[in-house]
């Protein structure tokens, strides 16, 4: 940049940016929730009882917003037994949610590779 602020040297970027949508940016505060807006095909049709029935007040957008994070949040978490493998279902899980409280929770199981408990 300039002293006058003009940018001299703009590199090129080969690929664009994502943007965030209009309900992300004016509705929520956040990015990438609006294709998880109700109704959703993997997703409950809702999350949070007892919604206002004006959407357009602050607290019906609001709970907008939490029944789209609640939905990504599912989306995202939801896991499928592969190759009936309590191994690979396990460290599926792992990658998914990086949760170390339920890895202590099978720990403390003693879940094996053959899926028995360890005495």
């Amino acid at each position: 940049m300039n002293e006058d602020g003009d940018v001299l040297n703009e590199p090129e970027i080969p690929y664009v940016y994502d943007m965030a949508s209009d309900y992300d940016k004016e509705e929520c505060g956040t990015f990438n929730l609006d294709p998880f807006q109700l109704p959703h095909p993997e997703c409950p049709s809702k999350f949070v009882c007892d919604k206002p029935p004006d959407v357009t007040t602050p607290i019906g957008k609001f709970a907008n917003c939490l029944d789209s994070m609640n939905c990504a949040m599912t989306v995202g978490m939801t896991t499928n037994v592969h190759m009936y493998s309590p191994i690979a279902l396990f460290i599926h899980q792992m990658i998914h949610s990086s949760s170390s409280s339920e890895c202590s929770q099978h720990v403390q199981e003693g879940i094996d590779a053959g899926g028995d408990r360890r005495n």
